[in-house]
């Protein structure tokens, strides 16, 4: 069943978190850090090329483990596609992933942002902690399933408060960053859902 999705700017007026519209021009030195910044990231870049995907987990689908998906998972048939930057911000964080092979890296807008933007499974790293990144800005390749050699990266939006909870990636998309998932995700699954809901507890 395809799940109709609320028009993004409906959303989030009605959790009351602030939106930037289209696009942002604002980089994470020009905001004020005084205060908590809620403004939500804009992505206008999809974290990876999204032709290049052969499998798509779309946000909020069911786990092996009965939690729901908080990210864009992405397979693609080879380990060669970049992993790029889907918004403007500071790398804060570079740690291992959780399968110990390749490594998550986290953004933020601002430094006072209660938002961040993680990019999982992520080889090669082309950044270091403190960088600043524009959308398009190369952070990596993406991972590799050590099973079957396919290549695996995931993008996750995080609001970091409590509770915390992942939003799906199109609530803070552009139109044709929104367009590229769509369009996957009819190729891939037969329908242009990429979510089943707006949030999920990460």
């Amino acid at each position: 069943m395809r799940i109709a999705l609320a028009p993004v700017g409906f959303l989030l007026a009605t959790l009351g978190i602030a939106c930037s519209g289209g696009g942002s021009s604002s980089s994470p030195s020009s905001r004020t850090t005084s205060n908590p910044d809620e403004m939500q990231p804009v992505l206008s870049v999809p974290n990876v090329a999204t032709d290049q995907a052969i499998t798509f987990f779309i946000f909020g689908a069911k786990l092996p483990s009965n939690l729901q998906n908080p990210t864009y998972e992405i397979e693609t048939a080879d380990v060669t596609p970049l992993v790029s930057a889907s918004s403007p911000g500071k790398v804060i964080d570079i740690y291992p992933s959780s399968n110990g092979v390749d490594k998550t890296i986290v953004t933020k807008p601002s430094d006072a942002s209660i938002w961040s933007i993680i990019y999982d499974h992520v080889s090669n790293p082309r950044v270091i902690v403190g960088q600043a990144v524009t959308p398009g800005t190369v952070l990596g390749t993406v991972g590799v399933l050590t099973y079957n050699n396919r290549g695996r990266t995931e993008l996750q939006i995080n609001r970091d408060q409590t509770p915390k909870f992942a939003y799906c990636p199109q609530t803070s998309g552009t139109t044709a960053f929104n367009s590229a998932y769509t369009t996957a995700a009819q190729r891939i699954n037969g329908n242009g859902t990429v979510c089943t809901a707006l949030t999920v507890t990460p």
